[in-house]
C-alpha cells in the first residue's frame, strides 16, 4: 500500500489537541503511541529497498527523513485524534513497524478520505501481522472515531498488499495514477456497515452462546432454588408437625 507517514487535514476529524494516543492490543500485537527511541527501527525499515519498493517512487529514506516522518506521525495524533500506531510484538516487545489511519493527501482526487495503511519490517512479513494490526486499526476508526468509510491505496503491482486488503474486507473501487510520480495505483474501500457485517458474525454468535449459557444457568439455578424450597418446606412442615404433636402431648399430660 502507498500510505505515507505524513498526513493532512481530514474533514470532520478534528479532535482535542491533547487527545492521547489510544493503545490497542490484539492476540499477538500491541499498537501504541510513538517514542523517541523508536527512530532506530523506523529508520532501518525505511532504508530497506524491498520495503519501500511500492511506496511513492520507490526511494528509500535516510535517517533525517525518518526522523521528520516520526515527528509528523506524532503531531497527527494531537491534531486529528487518529494516526499511525507503532506496532510491536507482545511476546517480545519488539517494534516491527506501523499501521493505522492517515489522510491520503498525496492523492487529492480521493479527498476527503481516511486511509488504512501499514509498513512492517521485512523480517516479519508472511506472519499475518499486517492483517492483524490493520484490522484493529479499522475497528478503531469505525467504532472509536465514528468514520463511515476507510480506503486503502496500493501500487497496481503490489499483490502482497492486495491480499491483505482482501482479508480485511476492502473491495476494489477504481484505478488511477498518482500525481508527481506517475505511478499506477488501485483504490480499495470498506464502509462501516460492511465492516460490521464482517466482524459482527462472531460477535452475534458469542452473544447467542452467552445468552444460552445464561439461560441454562438460570434454569438450573431456578430448579435448585425450587428444589431447596421444596425440601425446606417439607422440613418446616415436618418440624411444625412435631411441635404440634409435642404440644398436644403436653396438653394431655397437664390435663
Amino acid at each position: 500500500m502507498l500510505l505515507d507517514d505524513s498526513t493532512g487535514a481530514a474533514a470532520g476529524s478534528a479532535r482535542p489537541q491533547n487527545d492521547p494516543v489510544t493503545t490497542l492490543t490484539t492476540e499477538r500485537l500491541v499498537l501504541r503511541g510513538w517514542r523517541d527511541d523508536d527512530l532506530d527501527v523506523l529508520a532501518a525499515i525505511n532504508a530497506d529497498p524491498e520495503v519501500m519498493r511500492y511506496i511513492a517512487d520507490g526511494s528509500v529514506r535516510d535517517r533525517r527523513q525518518s526522523a521528520e516522518g516520526l515527528r509528523r506521525m506524532t503531531a497527527t495524533w494531537a491534531e486529528h485524534g487518529f494516526g499511525l500506531f507503532a506496532v510491536e510484538v507482545r511476546a517480545t516487545g519488539t517494534l516491527v513497524g506501523w499501521a493505522g489511519l492517515s489522510v491520503p493527501d498525496f492523492l487529492p482526487q480521493v479527498l476527503p478520505a481516511v486511509e488504512i495503511g501499514w509498513r512492517l519490517d521485512r523480517a516479519v512479513w508472511g506472519q499475518g501481522y499486517a492483517t492483524e494490526a490493520a484490522r484493529a486499526a479499522l475497528r478503531f476508526g469505525f467504532v472509536d472515531r465514528g468514520l463511515d468509510r476507510i480506503i486503502s491505496i496500493r501500487h497496481l503491482d503490489n499483490e502482497r498488499s492486495a491480499r491483505v486488503m482482501a482479508k480485511l474486507g476492502l473491495t476494489h473501487a477504481f484505478d488511477t495514477t498518482m500525481p508527481g510520480v506517475a505511478q499506477p495505483v488501485a483504490v480499495h474501500e470498506i464502509t462501516r456497515d460492511r465492516f460490521a457485517d464482517l466482524t459482527g458474525i462472531a460477535h452475534a454468535r458469542t452473544a447467542d452462546l452467552t445468552g444460552i449459557a445464561h439461560a441454562r444457568t438460570a434454569d438450573l439455578t431456578g430448579i435448585a432454588h425450587a428444589r431447596t424450597a421444596d425440601l425446606t418446606g417439607i422440613a418446616h412442615a415436618r418440624t411444625a408437625d412435631q411441635h404440634d404433636t409435642h404440644d398436644r402431648a403436653v396438653d394431655r399430660h397437664d390435663a
